[in-house]
């Protein structure tokens, strides 16, 4: 009995705790968008950068943009990347006790999800109506709000999408209830929280000038994070990981589009051409080059634990992880995206490729030497894929005779990767450059690992 009524009073003070700080953990990106002081864009003559035909082409370089933003990370960065890390890693710690605090009441729930929902189902609408009625009324600023929501909404759900399925997070009302990751489930991080916060940046930049707009989007946004939670169908973290990326991703689509804008406005159309500050296909293939190194560097990695028998039940985190089939796959999506990344250079004006100076590149256009590298580690990883997928049939033996042929594959990428030139101009390589570092870093990760991995091999040979 007692037991009981405290419970039913400290219940209620948890609710009210969690509305009151939940706002302030999310206040920093609510400040983040004052309007500008500057003097607000023209309205017309307004170049039409963008349309729906080109949606398609511009989330690509969205994507290829975000995901290899940790290779452009700078110091100066590192003044809200250390506060947000501290903020998620102590959500993280803390989620199981804040959600075994929480209250359950039926009507709390039903409450918190008809606001998610209801809010999530209007963005939508909002988002939809906002592209027809602009095209009908002509209203230029109410289409192109719609367009880049459309836009960052498509990136934020491939981002999220795709961390839900690495994570795997259970939820808060599913299996323990303790939130662990890599169980099936797909808390991590919060689908609306961050779809919400990525297309408002949308809606409010386009109206600097109307601050209602502003803090009706992201009020609104916060209203959906803070009952997601409350409805308990996700942890605190989930919820703060999912803001703080839709929103980067927001802002980064508006950024990226209104730079575009203001170079065509401000270049003469009599002069030497429009400058455009969208992705070239030579970044766009430097991009993927180095997705598909971290990705090499990965299958590596989970290929020596494969080959230590590590038990990720006896061993951390602790939970039944199919290395073996997560081995297979890097694998298999490394040979994919190594291969894109060469056959995007046939989209450019510039490089002048044809398929045979990338199926045999020593007679390419620019860099030989170095594509001549690119080419044989392709070919090596093609190998030990394609022998890995017959390995029954070859035989322990000879298939784990090929399947050594991943090192020199490795050590052909990491020296192509080091020695090319992203912009394919012949320049000195830059060692410090924020690309190779990124490179060089996984070349460190693998040289250590393997270190390590050949040191534990001998003492469990002297063992013997």
């Amino acid at each position: 009995m007692v037991v009981n009524e405290v419970s039913s009073f400290i219940a209620p003070f948890y609710s009210r705790l969690l509305r009151v700080l939940l706002p302030f953990a999310l206040l920093p990106a609510l400040l983040a968008q004052e309007p500008s002081k500057g003097p607000p864009l023209p309205e017309s003559p307004q170049p039409q950068i963008s349309d729906v035909k080109s949606l398609p082409s511009d989330i690509l370089h969205d994507q290829a943009a975000i995901w290899t933003s940790p290779a452009h990370i700078h110091g100066s960065d590192l003044k809200w990347l250390l506060p947000v890390a501290a903020l998620v890693g102590l959500s993280v710690a803390e989620d199981r006790r804040f959600a075994a605090a929480l209250p359950s009441i039926s009507t709390q729930i039903s409450a918190s999800n008809d606001v998610s929902y209801l809010a999530t189902y209007g963005v939508a609408t909002a988002l939809g109506g906002s592209l027809v009625a602009g095209k009908l009324t002509h209203n230029m600023k109410l289409w192109r709000a719609g367009l880049l929501a459309s836009e960052t909404l498509a990136d934020a759900q491939v981002v999220g999408q795709s961390l839900k399925y690495a994570a795997r997070r259970e939820r808060p009302d599913h299996g323990s209830g303790n939130g662990h990751f890599w169980a099936g489930g797909d808390s991590f991080p919060s689908g609306h929280a961050i779809t919400i916060w990525s297309v408002a940046p949308a809606f409010a930049a386009e109206y600097p000038d109307r601050s209602w707009v502003r803090y009706g989007t992201y009020g609104v946004a916060t209203a959906v994070s803070m009952a997601r939670i409350t409805g308990r169908d996700h942890f605190p973290s989930d919820v703060i990981v999912g803001s703080t990326l839709g929103l980067p991703i927001g802002e980064f689509v508006v950024r990226r589009h209104r730079r575009f804008e203001d170079e065509l406005r401000h270049t003469p159309i009599s002069g030497a051409g429009t400058r455009c500050a969208q992705m070239t296909a030579i970044d766009l293939s430097s991009y993927v080059g180095l997705l598909a190194m971290g990705l090499l560097t990965s299958n590596i990695l989970l290929g020596l634990l494969i080959s230590l028998r590590y038990s990720t039940l006896r061993s951390w985190p602790h939970r039944q992880i199919n290395i073996f089939a997560l081995h297979n796959w890097t694998g298999y999506i490394a040979l994919c995206v190594a291969g894109l990344h060469p056959v995007v250079l046939l989209f450019s004006k510039t490089a002048g490729f044809r398929w045979l100076d990338l199926l045999w590149p020593i007679h390419s256009p620019l860099q030989p030497v170095v594509n001549s590298l690119g080419a044989a580690a392709f070919y090596c990883l093609a190998v030990v894929v394609v022998t890995s997928y017959f390995r029954l049939e070859l035989g322990r033996k000879l298939w784990k005779g090929l399947h050594y042929t991943a090192y020199a594959a490795a050590a052909l990428f990491f020296l192509h990767g080091v020695l090319t030139d992203p912009e394919l101009k012949n320049r000195p390589t830059d060692f410090l450059d924020a690309e190779k570092v990124f490179i060089e870093g996984c070349l460190m990760v693998v040289l250590v690992a393997v270190a390590w991995r050949v040191r534990y091999g001998l003492k469990k040979r002297r063992r013997a």
